[in-house]
């Protein structure tokens, strides 16, 4: 709770002095310093999630990330998408950076940005990197990315709606891009669940023996 306050109130504080910076209800030193205590929230509260146990066998909880063991059709169908994704977002981020994309500056206009490099860097680093991650770790057949895949979807469907609070603008890229993060992650809960041993299998007999 500590870090998801500290989180808030650094970035209302950043908002709201952007906003109008003689508001005597805004400063901008508040904003480095309840970041600080955020990331000073974050200590004890990875050693709280490291600490928390499985009741079955008394394992650390960090055992329930799922792992990947072989690749199926969701595997490769999930990896398409991450590349249309990653490819879209590279493509967007430099057209931002490079000359805005075309799009009006009076988008930004309820933000602390004055030209759209920064949401351009923003774009590649949220979405693009995620995306090629996620699709390295299958292609490469890493036990991650399962998990992976279920990261990046959320990331996406977040992205999205994050960029509509901020620019309060709707356009119809923004219901099929939060689309595709929710099939990501759909995809990836079917593979997951393929994978899983179904009951009564020689798998699931040996995790589960009969008392």
């Amino acid at each position: 709770m500590w870090v998801l306050e500290s989180t808030c109130i650094a970035v209302d504080q950043w908002y709201g002095h952007a906003a109008d910076p003689a508001s005597p209800a805004a400063s901008a030193v508040l904003t480095p310093a309840f970041g600080t205590l955020a990331l000073i929230g974050l200590v004890p509260a990875c050693y709280l999630l490291r600490s928390l146990r499985d009741g079955s066998d008394a394992r650390p909880a960090a055992g329930r990330i799922p792992m990947a063991e072989h690749r199926g059709w969701q595997a490769w169908i999930l990896a398409a998408i991450l590349l249309l994704v990653g490819a879209a977002g590279v493509f967007g981020g430099v057209s931002l950076i490079r000359d805005g994309f075309a799009m009006p500056l009076d988008w930004l206009h309820q933000t602390p940005f004055t030209s759209w490099a920064l949401p351009g860097a923003a774009l590649l680093a949220g979405v693009a990197v995620p995306q090629f991650t996620a699709l390295a770790l299958i292609v490469s057949g890493h036990r991650r990315a399962l998990a992976g895949g279920y990261l990046a979807g959320a990331g996406l469907v977040l992205w999205i709606a994050v960029q509509v609070l901020v620019l309060q603008r709707y356009f119809i890229l923004q219901p099929a891009i939060a689309g595709a993060g929710a099939a990501e992650m759909l995809l990836a809960w079917l593979w997951q669940r393929a994978q899983a041993p179904s009951r009564g299998s020689p798998a699931s007999l040996a995790r589960h023996p009969a008392s």
